[in-house]
């Protein structure tokens, strides 16, 4: 028997575990935010991703408080002013309303991810809700200063002033599923305001009226000069300022009146 030498036979070895590289998912994240920060709503009809970001809701939170500031804010004042008109304040209110309506449209056109239709009504309406309700917080604050600011107490004279009544009107206010109506009156000349009456004093305008003021409209009450309003005027210096009258709180039940002669035309020029 012959024996033969050589290299012993080896299985190789098994390679040593490398680790492998993490395998990372992707996700898809909507323009103007990252996923850390997005909601999802649920696919819409095409199956594609909706959502709003968090910032988005923040936004609309912020506006829903101004739109409750906007509210409410009338109900705590108690009398208005009429002159001066404080132009440059209220074009920069104006100027300011703006440019939150247009940065709320930004804003939310930007972080949200909805249907096309849906996302322009949502877009839109906060986009006025911001411009109308800043317009307004600040018209009120500007009242508030001119209040502080235009009437001296040593300086303030006050008198009765017979106002002219254009016209009543009526409004039907909607909250939710409940209805009620709302009766206002327009003054000559026109002012910024129409103010709310009560609603005896609406039905007296309709028993006393002139039959030349007749309306083909049952929810107005031509007057034309005929009613006044009786309010409480204060000067001081040029401005003038109505006592306990503002958006929120109208005329007290009872002021309205058959004009008296000279009604309308005290030494105050309201113009």
């Amino acid at each position: 028997m012959t024996a033969t030498f050589g290299r012993r036979a080896t299985r190789p070895s098994p390679a040593p575990d490398v680790p492998s590289a993490p395998i990372r998912q992707a996700v898809s994240q909507p323009a103007g935010g990252t996923s850390d920060h997005w909601l999802s709503i649920g696919p819409d009809k095409q199956g594609r991703d909706q959502g709003i970001t968090v910032f988005a809701l923040w936004w609309t939170g912020a506006l829903s408080l101004l739109w409750l500031i906007a509210t409410f804010m009338p109900l705590f004042g108690n009398d208005t002013e009429l002159m001066p008109r404080h132009f440059g304040l209220m074009a920069l209110a104006m100027l300011a309303a703006l440019a939150l309506g247009v940065n709320s449209a930004v804003v939310l056109w930007t972080q949200t991810r909805i249907e096309l239709f849906y996302r322009l009504i949502f877009v839109v309406l906060f986009s006025l809700f911001a411009t109308t309700d800043t317009f307004k917080v600040s018209t009120h604050l500007i009242n508030a200063y001119g209040l502080s600011h235009d009437f001296p107490a040593a300086q303030i004279e006050t008198s009765t002033f017979y106002w002219p009544i254009d016209r009543a009107y009526t409004k039907d206010v909607k909250t939710g599923r409940n209805s009620s109506i709302e009766y206002f009156v327009r003054l000559t000349p026109a002012w910024d305001t129409d103010w709310e009456i009560a609603k005896s004093d609406f039905d007296y305008m309709k028993a006393n009226n002139k039959p030349e003021n007749a309306s083909r409209y049952g929810d107005r009450i031509e007057s034309h000069g005929w009613f006044c309003a009786k309010v409480t005027l204060q000067k001081a210096g040029n401005a003038v300022k109505v006592v306990g009258v503002t958006d929120g709180r109208g005329l007290a039940e009872g002021s309205l009146m058959l004009c008296p002669d000279g009604a309308g035309t005290p030494a105050l020029e309201l113009k």
